[in-house]
């Protein structure tokens, strides 16, 4: 893929090859599948061998084992840092074991924990608005995660003694107890270690510098903070697809900070559910305005929105702005699938429905919250009603529903399908 932003390129250790985010992500996934499996390999044969009572195979178990108990480590690491959080007033937001597709959550502990395809590492997300004893609260938020782990530890040690864990002789017997210890111990001492790297989702950086960061955090950041806590708790309530709790937080927030850009953002897109598209459109417009032309992630995303604004509005004067701003962004971010969602929604308003089908068709694949997939399965019904595939257009209008049932677009949707069945013919904009 092409783009401006070429800080959002990630390059392959000791290549000059460069990926966008999803082909790393995806490189990155494919590499961890590798990697378990050739565990999971080395294990198998490790069991046949052991049942041989072969060294081999006794010294290919234990690496599979202590591999294994290191992924199951990260559960109690994760759990440490959320019931820390929980502790001190803090709400939190995800608690994800492994990363990738969700498989399944369960409640432990009172936590509702996410298991994830990729069983490597994790991530808990908690905040807090309160000002009082800011670094106390990060700093014992961050070191739960390791002395969970530790404490993990100090139980294998308290049950089974010392002299069981040392005797470890991993080419003549399996030492499960001594394994599960060890891995624990060396994510204990592993994550205090003050580093970054790189991922997917951006760069993280271990306990250790959250430790470290607890010490030297500053007044000035509190705000950056509390911005924070009131848009992970408007993207929480969309991903509910809770619209009225959404636009409630993020009004409470701009009481406190009425000119941050990424608070306006979600007020614009809470005037678009609440129908305002003029008062949406207002903000987009003065966001773009005023936004650093060398911000262009932040101009891209903004364009998206005023775009797909635009489209809802309908007009010639509005839907060329929206044709315009819509192929700019896409240039920008040509991964986001929110950016292929809203180019595809633009051509549907403007009848060039061979272009935007196979779009809206793949944001809605890869998009994960349910309030824009409607948006998308609206679009898509709408395409296919133009068509006159009567039935498909139904069903992504079922989808639709499913996926949010109280959708600003559903009412549009079902009007214009009406139109489109009793006519067969389609408006060409949906305003």
């Amino acid at each position: 893929m092409a783009s401006q932003i070429h800080s959002a390129f990630h390059n392959e250790p000791n290549s000059i090859r460069k990926f966008c985010p999803p082909c790393w992500e995806k490189r990155d996934a494919a590499n961890s599948y590798i990697y378990f499996a050739t565990y999971v390999a080395l294990g198998l044969v490790g069991f046949v061998l052991a049942f041989q009572k072969s060294h081999w195979g006794f010294l290919l178990l234990t690496f599979f084992l202590f591999h294994l108990f290191g992924i199951v480590a990260t559960l109690p690491h994760e759990l440490g840092h959320a019931l820390a959080a929980r502790a001190f007033g803090m709400h939190v937001f995800q608690v994800a074991v492994g990363v990738g597709k969700k498989l399944f959550q369960c409640r432990i502990l009172g936590v509702i924990v996410e298991f994830r395809a990729i069983p490597y590492g994790g991530v808990t997300m908690a905040l807090s608005a309160e000002r009082n004893s800011v670094r106390l609260r990060q700093f014992v938020y961050a070191l739960a995660g390791p002395l969970a782990n530790l404490l993990v530890a100090l139980l294998v040690l308290a049950l089974i003694g010392w002299d069981r864990i040392a005797d470890f002789r991993p080419h003549e017997k399996i030492s499960p107890w001594t394994l599960f210890f060890a891995a624990n111990a060396l994510v204990f001492m592993t994550n205090l270690i003050p580093r970054s790297f790189p991922s997917p989702a951006g760069q993280m950086v271990s306990d250790g510098v959250h430790l470290l960061r607890a010490f030297i955090v500053k007044p000035e950041d509190y705000d950056g903070t509390r911005i924070a806590y009131y848009l992970a708790h408007s993207a929480e309530a969309r991903d509910r697809c809770d619209m009225h709790a959404a636009a409630l937080w993020t009004q409470q927030g701009l009481k406190e900070h009425s000119d941050e850009p990424a608070l306006l953002v979600q007020r614009g897109l809470d005037l678009i559910e609440g129908q305002d598209l003029a008062g949406a459109r207002e903000i987009f417009r003065k966001l773009l305005q005023d936004s650093d032309q060398d911000d262009l992630v932040f101009r891209a995303i903004v364009m998206d929105h005023l775009a797909y604004t635009d489209a809802l509005i309908g007009g010639k004067e509005l839907l060329d702005e929206a044709d315009s701003y819509s192929q700019d962004a896409l240039k920008l971010l040509p991964w986001a699938p929110q950016v292929k969602g809203t180019r595809g929604a633009v051509l549907v308003v403007s009848g060039k429905l061979a272009d935007a089908a196979p779009l809206l068709q793949t944001a809605v694949r890869e998009t994960q919250q349910s309030w824009l997939r409607a948006r998308y399965a609206c679009f898509l019904a709408i395409a296919e009603a133009s068509r006159g595939n009567r039935e498909t257009a139904n069903e992504y209008l079922r989808s639709a529903r499913q996926l949010h049932r109280d959708c600003v677009l559903i009412a549009r949707t079902e009007k214009i399908l009406a139109e489109a069945h009793r006519d067969s013919s389609i408006p060409s904009h949906i305003a």
